[in-house]
């Protein structure tokens, strides 16, 4: 798509070509720093129709016979049946997550409902996870602990979060491995710099459960803010070691990118 405005600027005159070349540019440079075609629906419209009008009157159009009508036709109908559903539900997945997260999870039933997460699979699976690590906490059901423990593992290798981290070591608390829970406390701690979050984990007496989505402006030690701009961190040769020995990782999968403030 890149190459083919590139080519109908390149042969339109210029004028027109620098035009719309400075209309597409900026949405296209903001593309590249943040997801304004995720957040915000005026601007895809608006990048849609600008690739529209360049194409309808720089580019070359021509129509193809085609002798073949039962397959378009099929395909007509298959498609929005397929695609209408799905969309539909991924509205509705997105509802009730987001109605869930904003009443504090309070109301864990509307997880139940979610006919189809795919959509929104990682908040989905998420909150589920936390809920499951709640309840285990309540009623001390280690299956529920050790489960959130063992989808937390994985979950860390591609976002470290500092919130899913606490909630390893409280689960580990909770299941009776001290030993575990004070060593993955000192890697975390290592991690994050002492963040004075997990201050909380060496008092004694049960602490909450902390939930991610909810930490979007906890102030961190250097002045940013959590999650956005903070570290994934490249573990060194001790961390990395570390990870292997405690969890079981080979190297590969232990491995974490750094991206700086």
């Amino acid at each position: 798509m890149i190459a083919g405005v590139i080519i109908l600027v390149w042969r339109s005159p210029w004028r027109q070509g620098l035009g719309y070349l400075g209309l597409l540019a900026p949405l296209c440079l903001h593309a590249l720093t943040e997801f304004p075609f995720y957040i915000s629906l005026v601007h895809w419209v608006l990048f849609v129709g600008l690739l529209y009008l360049l194409d309808r009157r720089l580019g070359d159009s021509r129509c193809i016979p085609c002798s073949a009508t039962l397959l378009p036709g099929v395909f007509g109908w298959l498609l929005p049946l397929l695609v209408i559903p799905f969309m539909l539900t991924t509205l509705q997945a997105a509802y009730l997550v987001t109605r869930y997260e904003k009443g504090g999870g309070k109301e864990p039933y509307l997880l139940t409902e979610v006919i189809n997460p795919v959509g929104w699979a990682e908040r989905f699976t998420y909150d589920s996870m936390l809920l499951r690590l709640k309840s285990g906490e309540v009623t001390g059901n280690h299956e529920d602990l050790r489960a959130y423990y063992l989808w937390a593992q994985k979950f860390v290798l591609h976002r470290p979060r500092m919130a899913v981290y606490y909630n390893m070591v409280l689960a580990l608390q909770h299941l009776g491995d001290e030993r575990q829970a004070k060593r993955l406390l000192a890697y975390s701690r290592w991690l994050f710099m002492d963040d004075p979050m997990f201050d909380r984990l060496l008092r004694s007496g049960a602490q909450p459960v902390f939930d991610q989505l909810k930490l979007e402006h906890w102030q961190l030690p250097c002045g940013a803010k959590f999650p956005f701009s903070r570290m994934e961190c490249e573990v060194t040769q001790l961390g990395l070691m570390f990870v292997r020995d405690e969890f079981n990782l080979n190297e590969k999968d232990s491995w974490m990118r750094r991206e700086n403030l």
